[in-house]
Formats: C-alpha cells, sequence, structure tokens
C-alpha cells in the first residue's frame, strides 16, 4: 500500500505522469519520497528518479523542456555513467566494497517487508 499522503496531490499526480511517459521507461523513483510512499514516516515532495542503463538526456531533455518548466528540466536531468564499481567505498567511517553493497541491495528488493539493520 502506498501512503499517498506522504506527499502533496500535486506531487503525487506529477509523479504518476513522469512514471507513465514513454521517455522515462525504465526509471524508478528513489532517495526519500520513495521510502515515504512505502512506509509513511514523512512528508516529502522532491521526486529523483533513477535508471541503471544508459540514456541520451538529449531527447529527454528537449521533450521535457516542452512540457515541464525548462529550468528545472535543465538544472534536473544528469546522466552519470562513469562510476567505478571496483572502487572501494567509505561510509560512516567504514570501508564497505561495492560488491557488499550489490549484494545487500539485492536482498533488500528480494525481501522488501524486512528490516534491515547495520
Amino acid at each position: 500500500m502506498l501512503h499517498t499522503e506522504s506527499v502533496d496531490s500535486s506531487t503525487f499526480t506529477l509523479l504518476q505522469t513522469l512514471m507513465a511517459d514513454p521517455l522515462l521507461d525504465g526509471f524508478f523513483l528513489v532517495d526519500g519520497t520513495n521510502i515515504a510512499l512505502r512506509i509513511g514516516h514523512r512528508k516529502r515532495n522532491s521526486l529523483d528518479l533513477f535508471s541503471d542503463t544508459p540514456f541520451d538526456t538529449t531527447p529527454t531533455k528537449a521533450a521535457h523542456s516542452k512540457k515541464y518548466n525548462e529550468t528545472l528540466v535543465r538544472k534536473g536531468l544528469c546522466s552519470f555513467q562513469d562510476i567505478e564499481y571496483e572502487e572501494p567505498l567509505m561510509m560512516y567511517g567504514s570501508k564497505y566494497s561495492w560488491t557488499h553493497v550489490e549484494k545487500r541491495l539485492v536482498a533488500m528488493l528480494l525481501e522488501p517487508e524486512r528490516v534491515f539493520h547495520s
């Protein structure tokens, strides 16, 4: 069940519009708003969409600049294709490998109802 009370109705409507957009196939909601919609722990109104596959920002930017606020589209659309997963990851003063993080994320996806602790 989504906790739609965690976001403004206009934000939720925009999310539904974006997720129905064919240019955003393969994108999914991440960050605090995703968590808020799932567990309803606080109010959020930002939309961070992520894709794990490379994409060309040019057609997406052109199409969305016509539909939405051009400044927001220009500032918000970016592509990171240079992430090196073999590099060690430093978090909270401890060293983690991307392999460890990936295994943990896969486990979280397979068990969405489980509460994970560090």
